[in-house]
């Protein structure tokens, strides 16, 4: 475990293990956190993207409906139609690789959330015996990592939610 959390010195100075053995989620919860949440807003843009070329694309055939085979320009519907064809292939390969990302995510989450009650859990026992500690950490900050691990969380599950629905 790394010293950053480890609550107590001795505790530290004993770690068995390298740098590239650890978890990164044990070694640096917060900066996980971000990175996860980096991840879940660009899967979320990605998804908002392609939903606006898709609607726009709608638009665009729906303004040829009302239209008779005379007045539509052959051309531009192949054209039109090929873009919608694209797009929508796009959008398939988006919404798997988008669906990938965020089960990642949620696995992601679960080992920082692991990590962070696990010390939390250690910090308690420290407390108990009568150790003194010196988290980089605080319980405060702690907390919040695990609150914000909860709404990142619910905010993932809503877009794989989202996805199962188209």
């Amino acid at each position: 475990m790394n010293s950053a959390l480890a609550q107590s010195p001795a505790k530290s100075q004993g770690a068995a293990k390298t740098q590239s053995q650890i978890d990164p989620s044990v070694v640096d919860p917060v900066g996980q956190l971000q990175k996860i949440s980096a991840q879940v807003k660009a899967s979320s843009v990605e998804l908002e993207s392609i939903a606006a070329e898709l609607d726009k694309l709608n638009g665009e055939l729906d303004k040829l409906e009302g239209k008779t085979a005379k007045d539509i320009d052959r051309k531009q519907f192949a054209a039109l139609e090929k873009r919608f064809d694209l797009t929508l292939a796009r959008s398939t390969a988006v919404e798997k690789k988008v669906g990938l990302s965020l089960g990642k995510s949620l696995k992601d989450i679960d080992s920082v959330r692991n990590a962070l009650k696990k010390v939390e859990q250690e910090r308690q026992q420290d407390r108990l015996k009568g150790k003194k500690l010196t988290p980089i950490l605080s319980d405060k900050d702690l907390k919040e990592c695990l609150k914000d691990l909860t709404d990142l969380d619910k905010t993932v599950r809503e877009l794989q939610a989202n996805l199962k629905d188209k």
